[in-house]
């Protein structure tokens, strides 16, 4: 596991769910609820951090943060050559324990299902 720096754990703060997506996907998502009058509210920048290694090469994500609804989402996008979904998954335990839901699962998802990570949120997953 690679250490997460302190820039990217402030940018993770508050994060109260995670939408595998994208930037197709994420701005389709932007677009949809926007053309809805629903709020949203991009920071305007992420973040490419490596989350560890698979076979000496890195394992790396896109993470962009949008206030939605009143909740902050984190959208990921794995973007390195190698991709390891369980070593994802444990870095944004370690890094993003605000999205952990009551019985210990990520309130996490994928783009289609987007609306079910935002209600979770709302109900407060922790």
């Amino acid at each position: 596991m690679t250490k997460t720096s302190d820039e990217v754990k402030t940018y993770l703060e508050g994060v109260t769910g995670i939408v595998e997506a994208n930037s197709f996907e994420t701005m389709c998502l932007w677009r949809t609820w926007t053309d809805n009058k629903k709020s949203w509210v991009s920071t305007g920048h992420g973040y490419g951090p490596t989350v560890g290694t698979l076979a000496g090469m890195p394992v790396c994500i896109s993470i962009l943060t949008a206030t939605v609804e009143g909740e902050k989402i984190l959208f990921i996008d794995p973007t390195s050559q190698v991709v390891d979904h369980r070593l994802i998954e444990i870095w944004l335990k370690l890094n993003v324990p605000s999205a952990l839901r009551k019985d210990g699962y990520l309130n996490k998802t994928d783009a289609m299902n987007f609306s079910n990570v935002l209600a979770t949120a709302k109900e407060k997953v922790t």
